[in-house]
């Protein structure tokens, strides 16, 4: 089999239609019951009255750490519910981020009908994820072939995190999907340059940009693609002109103008407050950051302070924050471990134990195969007569040069480390390069077709063995789900997703009562009719000789549940009843993990029961009396 097929899309076969469509179907179904059966996550609780505010009051302050579009869309419908606005004052000053206090006052306000709104705001993910999965069903198929498209789509409708992240309102998917339509319509353009397709590649790279500031890896992705066939191509084809890159650049800065109302373009770079040291500089007090309220700005003396920005002011505003977010090297886990700033083999590392382990296996074998052809067609005279492999050559590195910037960036960023999501634009590019197995199914040998259906299988059957609870997620090589959390936290197995899951089980569970809960997400549980009170804290070593106080502390007997990541030490501002959060420190509850939960809801909450007879026994290994 060649690597891949020219650039003409393949004649459709109904069949292969049909398949897809019921594909992306059953996609779109996993989707929908994910979404009503999982509880508000973590960032959503703040994405989603964020969106409603940017289109209320025609401002960008209530989220400026991202650009507003994904949030935006996912607010239409909640807003055409008519949603109860909070009375919650904005303040446009140099760094705070307003967007969680608005989300408290924005689910105090809505309590009646709150996961009703929620639900509304998730129902653009799930079209958003159904468009990737077009995307990539297309581009394989023109790459390699039908049968390669449908092994593609199938690898995206049933990935874990793909699933995990689709049904909730975070930007990841729609960056995802922005970028992955945009570097298709770049590619097309590749293929035969002109005017028309420059200018829709530089509309949809706007419009990627207005998802997330990741989508700003596009810039130079697209900057090395264009180079290289430039003076790769030989002369059997036209190049592209230099005017269509201008075009492209200009036409993405007017697009993001656009997303943001065209809200100060043009401001001068030395006008601005910011709070990053990477653009403010160090600050004047000797601190060691830009506290809330403070500011500077390293280019206000300067020869360029005086040149105009050509985007929004909100947009480079956002960078700014988003920079100071991983310069401030917050608390972050791996492998066991609690410290400040983060790794650099991070993602790598989430990525193999993530991923299922028969699409790491397809993937290795994909890789393989693509070097072998590859370094057969670089060693072999390419010519101004051979543009077919040029071309084929050409194609493997549009898909592959942007994972391998976007790693290279993500590797870089070590201020802190929290979620592989960072880093989901890369999956659509390395789905369609391996789908290029997919057309052994219909052309290749049986050594060929048995194994790639096993893996498909294989791939399936373990994404849905853990479904709905796709956001914890990992591959048999680390023992699951359950073991998890021996590896990573936050959203990569705990966001708060399972608070449904503990109800359900409590109303099977009356004896449960009273309830002590630690709960890591901003979200109240009694919205969902949970009755609770907050766990004791565990020593900390601070008035460890007080008697009264030894008392009070944990571990003490009766029914609790414990979220994932608070039992493995991570602080968190977390509910407390009646609306409001209160600061835990790191390791509160880790005093948990010497007891085995009796049950869990999802595979993100563990519930305990602890007889006075267990709480004495932890208690004396802590160095605490007994209870009296």
């Amino acid at each position: 089999m060649s690597l891949c097929r020219d650039a003409s899309m393949p004649r459709s076969i109904p069949w292969h239609n049909f398949i897809a469509a019921a594909l992306l179907t059953i996609h779109g179904c996993q989707l929908l019951y994910a979404a009503r059966h999982n509880y508000v996550v973590v960032d959503e609780f703040a994405h989603i009255p964020a969106g409603v505010s940017h289109w209320q009051t025609g401002t960008f302050v209530a989220y400026r750490v991202n650009p507003p579009l994904a949030r935006m869309i996912a607010a239409v419908p909640v807003l055409s519910a008519g949603p109860n606005r909070p009375d919650y004052e904005l303040r446009d000053i140099p760094g705070p981020r307003p967007e969680f206090p608005l989300g408290e006052a924005f689910q105090r306000v809505n309590r009646d009908r709150y996961f009703e709104l929620v639900f509304l705001a998730r129902l653009s993910g799930i079209v958003w994820s159904i468009v990737g999965g077009w995307l990539v069903y297309r581009w394989a198929s023109e790459l390699y072939g039908p049968t390669a498209g449908l092994f593609g789509l199938a690898l995206w409708s049933f990935e874990p995190t793909v699933i995990a992240f689709a049904q909730v309102v975070v930007p990841d998917i729609p960056t995802t999907v922005a970028a992955l339509a945009a570097s298709y319509i770049f590619w097309r353009y590749l293929q035969q340059p002109n005017i028309g397709m420059a200018a829709l590649s530089g509309l949809l790279l706007g419009i990627a940009q207005l998802m997330k500031f990741t989508s700003l890896f596009l810039y130079p992705t697209w900057a090395v693609l264009w180079l290289f066939d430039r003076f790769w191509r030989g002369s059997a084809r036209p190049k592209p002109p230099p005017i269509h890159l201008a075009l492209i650049l200009v036409l993405s800065s007017l697009v993001i103008n656009v997303g943001y109302g065209f809200r100060q373009p043009f401001r001068p770079l030395g006008d601005f407050q910011f709070v990053s040291r990477f653009f403010g500089g160090t600050p004047s007090n000797g601190a060691a950051a830009f506290y809330y309220g403070s500011s500077g700005n390293r280019f206000a003396e300067s020869v360029i302070g005086g040149l105009p920005v050509p985007v929004p002011a909100d947009y480079l505003i956002g960078i700014d924050m988003q920079k100071r977010e991983f310069e401030s090297g917050f608390r972050s886990y791996l492998h066991g471990e609690i410290r400040y700033h983060g790794w650099w083999y991070y993602y790598l590392y989430a990525l193999v134990i993530k991923l299922p382990v028969a699409l790491l296996v397809l993937i290795g074998w994909n890789v393989v195969w693509t070097a072998a052809k590859l370094f057969g067609m670089f060693t072999s005279k390419l010519d101004d007569g051979t543009w077919s492999r040029r071309s084929r050559i050409q194609n493997e590195i549009t898909l592959w040069l942007p994972v391998v910037i976007l790693l290279g960036i993500a590797c870089t960023q070590t201020g802190f480390n929290h979620h592989m999501r960072y880093i989901l634009p890369i999956f659509p590019f390395v789905m369609i390069s391996t789908a290029k197995l997919g057309a052994l199914l219909s052309n290749g040998s049986w050594r060929a077709r048995i194994p790639l259906a096993a893996l498909l299988t294989w791939m399936i059957g373990s994404s849905l063995w853990i479904y709905p609870h796709s956001m914890s997620y990992f591959n048999e090589a680390v023992g699951g789900p359950q073991h998890g959390a021996d590896h990573l936290l936050d959203s990569n197995i705990d966001w708060g997703q399972d608070l449904l899951y503990l109800r359900d089980w409590l109303s099977e569970h009356p004896e449960a009562k009273p309830l002590r809960l630690a709960y890591y997400g901003p979200a109240d549980p009694e919205l969902v009719g949970i009755e609770f009170s907050l766990p004791p804290t565990g020593p900390s070593g601070v008035f460890s000789d007080d008697p009264v106080l030894a008392q009070k502390l944990g571990p003490q007997p009766g029914w609790f549940a414990v979220s994932i990541n608070l039992a493995y030490g991570l602080d968190y501002q977390i509910p407390v009843g009646g609306g409001q959060l209160q600061h835990v420190e790191d390791r509160a509850f880790e005093y948990f993990r010497r007891f085995r939960p009796v049950a869990q809801a999802g595979y993100s909450i563990n519930i305990y029961h602890i007889t006075p007879d267990d709480a004495n026994a932890v208690r004396k290994e802590l160095g605490l009396p007994p209870i009296s």
